[in-house]
């Protein structure tokens, strides 16, 4: 399946000589393409992050031995995992504002 984006192809909306109810499922299904594709997105990054906490739990007890090094690297490494995670959520709300 090929995807295209296009900016502004709504030309459909004001044609009178097309159905309304043809026009209005259109909108609909490039609103309901649109949302698949965020939902998506969201599902993918949340699989990314799981993985990387696994990856982080792992790491950190294999290279650390002292407890506190433990709670010290593994607090930075969430603390990382939580600004990207706020970075990935809040750049796409910026573009939509």
């Amino acid at each position: 399946m090929w995807f295209r984006v296009s900016l502004g192809d709504f030309v459909f909306v004001n044609a009178t000589e097309v159905p309304y109810d043809a026009r209005l499922e259109h909108l609909k299904a490039i609103v309901t393409t649109w949302q698949m594709v965020a939902v998506y997105g969201a599902a993918g990054y949340l699989v990314f992050v799981m993985s990387w906490a696994g990856v982080l739990y792992v790491a950190v007890s294999l290279t650390v031995t002292s407890e506190a090094d433990k709670f010290t690297l593994g607090q930075g490494e969430l603390l990382q995992m939580l600004i990207i995670t706020i970075c990935v959520i809040a750049g796409p709300i910026s573009r939509g504002l």
